[in-house]
């Protein structure tokens, strides 16, 4: 049996394949451009040229209550300047005890009080980091031998007369 081998000619393919596609578009677009102006010719000759009775209607007894609404504003208007109100509408105060009782029956909270000064606060962290040694808790009776000494050549300083004293506790606790 005997083959071709002749090259497929890629430019024609192409060509017809683009014009194959631009026809289709263009059917496309025919179409729907019809099938639109007959739909919009549709809609203006049933719907938007025929006068509704109902709507009509609507419309008077629209216009007829929006004229009672004007001579009503007409005569509060003029009602205004009138100095005294009438007794209906004059303000007076209340004698309606119920929203106090309403109150006292609510529960009543009391607030935590204040932390004492040198207390630690709710939620702080306590734990030492890692890595770093936590510093033994001073003694209230504790020798002095065991405080650090000053580095040389700095003379240890006494604390002034504004600077207040530790806070100390019972049985030298924290």
């Amino acid at each position: 049996m005997a083959t071709d081998k002749t090259e497929v000619p890629v430019g024609s393919v192409i060509a017809i394949g683009l014009l194959s596609i631009g026809f289709l578009a263009a059917v496309h677009q025919g179409i729907w451009g019809y099938y639109y102006s007959m739909y919009g010719e549709e809609q203006q000759r049933k719907v938007l040229s025929v006068q509704s009775g109902i709507l009509d209607r609507e419309r008077t007894e629209e216009t007829q209550r929006l004229a009672t609404i004007d001579r009503a504003m007409q005569q509060v208007g003029s009602s205004v300047g009138t100095p005294q109100r009438p007794s209906s509408i004059m303000p007076r105060p209340s004698t309606d005890l119920q929203p106090l009782q309403g109150w006292q029956l609510r529960p009543r909270v009391v607030p935590n009080p204040p932390p004492a000064q040198g207390d630690i606060p709710a939620g702080a962290d306590t734990a030492a980091p890692s890595g770093v040694q936590a510093p033994a808790p001073a003694q209230a009776n504790a020798p002095a031998a065991n405080t650090a000494a000053p580095a040389a050549g700095v003379a240890p300083t006494a604390p002034g007369p504004d600077a207040p004293a530790a806070p100390t506790t019972a049985n030298g606790h924290h």
